[in-house]
């Protein structure tokens, strides 16, 4: 109490004394020059990018002979092949932002040509029209290497000449996804070693829907009402979570021993559904009212968990020497799980 009435005895003009040099002191509170405008760069700065002029009439070959950024600022037609990439050219990105490569009536060209390039991106548009290919990495000896391919639609290539793919990538490591790959007079997607192919929507292609050679993910895909097989591996790859219906010969269809085939759909094709070499394991795929048979696995193959009904002739078929265990196979015309002696049949519902 003594404190307090201390304190209100102080004359108000001694506080102001001691405070008044404190304030005198703070300094200036408006800066004395602007601040510093900082060390952010933009985009351009950072990744300068090489525009590719858009068209109504037809140009000829864009050519990029350099790694960089390059983007497509409008609709451009093409009066041969639209862009190239020429030998041993790497780290380079085309964004189509959404528009239209295609190629003028009667002229020969590819879309994008690569040769024996490294890490290019195509990315966000449309390729369509050209007599060739819609995009290629095409060398004889295999360099080509870590190309991405995203986000783009290829549709009517290949017109009189049934033997280019819509999308042909030889070499290794490249990466297909997202991409719609329809209406094509040849092959879908070829794909070499090492690389994987997901997501995609493959459908109405006169001939198969994606090719895989040598060890590929499949994974993800739609392929649809090909002129011939859906999926078609040359190499031990693995073929998962794919929808494939509909097609003129088989759903899967492997020529090499080792894949692993594995939660599939694989509906309405002419032939098999998954028509698979030696020593593959077939898990956990559905394979119905297919033309020929459900799935068939030659010599030393798995079959697990599989669901295979109203098929024409066979649900599971194995050359011999399987283990056929936990499937389900009902209504197929001439067998429900068909196999010769060799083979270990464990508990199947197959009545």
């Amino acid at each position: 109490m003594k404190f307090t009435k201390v304190l209100a005895c102080i004359p108000i003009a001694f506080v102001l004394m001691v405070l008044y040099p404190a304030v005198l002191s703070a300094g200036e509170l408006e800066p004395s020059s602007p601040p510093s405008s900082g060390t952010m760069k933009t985009l351009d700065e950072v990744e300068p990018r090489i525009p590719i002029s858009g068209s109504d009439e037809p140009v000829s070959t864009f050519q990029i002979d350099g790694s960089g950024s390059y983007y497509l600022t409008g609709n451009r037609v093409c009066s041969g092949t639209g862009i190239y990439l020429g030998s041993g050219v790497g780290n380079v990105t085309i964004d189509l932002c959404g528009y239209t490569l295609s190629a003028e009536d009667g002229s020969t060209g590819t879309g994008i040509l690569m040769q024996s390039c490294s890490n290019v991106a195509v990315l966000n548009g449309t390729i369509t029209g050209f007599s060739l290919r819609g995009i290629a990495e095409f060398n004889r000896t295999g360099t080509g290497k870590g190309h991405k391919i995203s986000g783009v639609t290829i549709s009517g290539t290949g017109p009189g000449y049934p033997t280019f793919d819509a999308l042909s990538l030889t070499g290794s490591e490249h990466l297909v996804e997202n991409c719609i790959i329809r209406d094509n007079s040849n092959d879908g997607i070829l794909i070499m070693g090492g690389g994987t192919v997901r997501n995609n929507t493959v459908v109405n292609n006169a001939d198969k829907g994606i090719v895989a050679y040598n060890r590929n993910i499949v994974t993800g895909n739609r392929c649809c009402l090909n002129g011939d097989s859906g999926i078609v591996s040359y190499g031990a790859s693995i073929i998962k979570d794919n929808v494939s219906c509909s097609n003129d010969e088989y759903g899967i269809h492997t020529n090499a021993d080792g894949c692993r085939i594995e939660g599939n759909v694989v509906s309405s094709n002419q032939v098999y559904g998954i028509y698979a070499s030696d020593n593959c394991c077939i898990k956990g795929n559905t394979a119905n009212e297919n033309g020929t048979g459900g799935i068939h696995g030659a010599q030393n193959c798995l079959f697990v968990d599989n669901v295979a009904c109203s098929n024409t002739s066979y649900g599971i078929h194995c050359s011999g020497n399987g283990y056929i265990d936990s499937n389900a196979a009902v209504d197929n015309g001439i067998s429900n799980i068909y196999t010769d002696s060799s083979s270990t049949v464990g508990t199947n519902h197959a009545p």
